[in-house]
This record gives C-alpha cells, sequence and structure tokens, in this order.
C-alpha cells in the first residue's frame, strides 16, 4: 500500500514491506523511475532474507509529488546550482524525512543509477543512519568519469529539443518516450520498440528534465565519499552505455575499502540472469556491516 510522507508543500511517496522489527532497507530508483521499478519477487527475496524493505518515489517520480518549477538544464549542466529547482541533497532530505516517519535511524541504502548518487549524498550527510551502502551503475559526479556514450547523448538531445514540450504534440511524447526507454534498457537497439510500450505510463519530460538538472547542479561527490567509513559494494557492468564503467570504478576508488563487481555483459538495467550475482552482493556487503558496527 502506497503511503505519503509530507515535507512542506510536497509529498514523497513510499511502500514497506515485510517485519518492522528487522534491519531496514531503502531501495532508490533511477532517473525517470519510480519503486515500482524494483519488482515485486526482489522485494520478496529480500523480505525473506530478513530485512525490512522500503522503496521510495524520488521527488518528480511516481505517486511523490510533481515539481512546478522551471529548470534550465543547460545552466546547471554548467555548474549553476540556482538553475535547477533542487539538487541531489534536497532528494537525500526526502529520503531522510521517510524514514524520521517511520521511526527508523539505522539502514542499508541501496540505489540504481540517480537513485545511488541520492543514496551516496544520503550516506554523505546522514552518515549516524547508515550500517551500508550499495551503489549499482551510477557514478561520483566527477565530469571526467560515468559519462554516457555519444550515440546516447544524441539520442537523449534529439528528445529535450525545445519544441518537445508538455502536452499532445506526438514529437512530445516520442521524445520523453525515447529518454525513458534509453535510461532504463540502456541498449540502443531496443528503444524503438520499446517506445509504443512506454507510451501510456512514461515520465513527464519535464520532471525529467528537474532531475537531471539536480544531477548536474550537485557537483562531484568524490571528495564527500573519501571520507565514508561504511561498508559499500559498488556494481556495474561492463556494457553500460548510459553510465560508463568509468563512473563505477571511480566510486569504488573513492570509498575506502569498498568492494567492486564489474558484470560482464550487463548494460544500464538489471536484467533476471544478472540479479543473482548482484543480490549476493548486495547481502555480502550487509553481512560486512554486521561485523563493522559489532567491532566499531
Amino acid at each position: 500500500m502506497v503511503e505519503f510522507c509530507v515535507i512542506g508543500d510536497i509529498q514523497i511517496a513510499y511502500e514497506t514491506f515485510g517485519n518492522e522489527t528487522q534491519e531496514a532497507m531503502v531501495l532508490l530508483s533511477g532517473l525517470g523511475g519510480e519503486m515500482r521499478d524494483w519488482p515485486e519477487e526482489v522485494v520478496s527475496q529480500l523480505t525473506d532474507a530478513g530485512f525490512f524493505i522500503i522503496r521510495i518515489d524520488h521527488r518528480d517520480s511516481g505517486a511523490s509529488s510533481e515539481i512546478s518549477s522551471p529548470v534550465d538544464v543547460i545552466s546547471a549542466f554548467l555548474g549553476n546550482k540556482t538553475a535547477a529547482a533542487y539538487t541531489l541533497r534536497d532528494m537525500a532530505g526526502d529520503m531522510k524525512a521517510v524514514l524520521d516517519n517511520l521511526g527508523i535511524s539505522s539502514v542499508h541504502m541501496v540505489g540504481v543509477s540517480m537513485g545511488a548518487m541520492v543514496a551516496q549524498q544520503f550516506c554523505v550527510d546522514f552518515p549516524a543512519y547508515v550500517r551500508s551502502l550499495c551503489s549499482i551503475m551510477s557514478t561520483t559526479g566527477a565530469r571526467n568519469v560515468g559519462q554516457p556514450s555519444a550515440e546516447v547523448v544524441a539520442a537523449v538531445l534529439s528528445g529535450v529539443a525545445p519544441e518537445l514540450k508538455k502536452g499532445g504534440d506526438p514529437a512530445a511524447t516520442q521524445g520523453k518516450n525515447t529518454i525513458e526507454a534509453i535510461l532504463e534498457l540502456g541498449d540502443l537497439e531496443q528503444v524503438k520498440a520499446s517506445i509504443e510500450k512506454t507510451a501510456s505510463n512514461a515520465p513527464d519530460l519535464e520532471q525529467i528534465l528537474r532531475q537531471l538538472a539536480a544531477v548536474f547542479a550537485s557537483g562531484d561527490r568524490t571528495e564527500a565519499l573519501r571520507q565514508l567509513k561504511i561498508p559499500t559494494v559498488v556494481i556495474h557492468g561492463d556494457s553500460d552505455s548510459v553510465v560508463d564503467v568509468s563512473g563505477g570504478v571511480a566510486t569504488h576508488e573513492a570509498i575506502s575499502g569498498s568492494k567492486l563487481f564489474i558484470i560482464p555483459g550487463m548494460g544500464h538495467e538489471i536484467r533476471p540472469e544478472h540479479w543473482p550475482r548482484i543480490r549476493d552482493a548486495l547481502l555480502e556487503n550487509v553481512e560486512a556491516s554486521r561485523g563493522f558496527f559489532s567491532d566499531s
């Protein structure tokens, strides 16, 4: 059942699963995604493993509030924080508000892509809350790593041209669906086939742009990540065309003591055949956190 945490004039949607007396784990989805991108089967496996699961919709995603604010993505990309409606720090604050609402002050953070960026920022801002971090197919915010391929950049830019505005314009619909398809699949050959499938539930283009501006305006987290002292596992695919694998390597290098798993053939998505390895790495990291905190 979807519940809501009210933060000022916005609502953040979330769902919980399992026994609330067990260790809490937050699952965060990527740019333009929503909490239900974490399938029920995955959630069930994690609750069966003994976790109280919280999956959350970022602001401007899913059932959470849409932020009615103009945004200048190009200026945000150039480092102008005022060009973004909010930053990753604000989104991390949303996560803390949900946890406070649930009375939870100890959590394992798990994020994919932009969701992992939010998870990283949460760990930086609220280290006392965090027992472990699992950062999947993400990056540090440094401009020299984790960049998309030229083909992905071209495809995304074709979808965010100024004339592609919210509404019934077929070009606009195709543009926003193209972005969703690329970011979800990470496979350009499947983009055309996925446009029709995603037409009925694609996120609004302006919501995606606000989240993208938040990523750009938040800058480089590398030095902040160097301060983290928590069990961390970094997982990335070697065929990721949306966030290059160098982003995962840089995240691993920034976080002292972290473990890095590079999965051959994985792009910017978690396919069923990849999940068992990701799950096992995640659970091993959680187990390491138990020893880490008992020794502290």
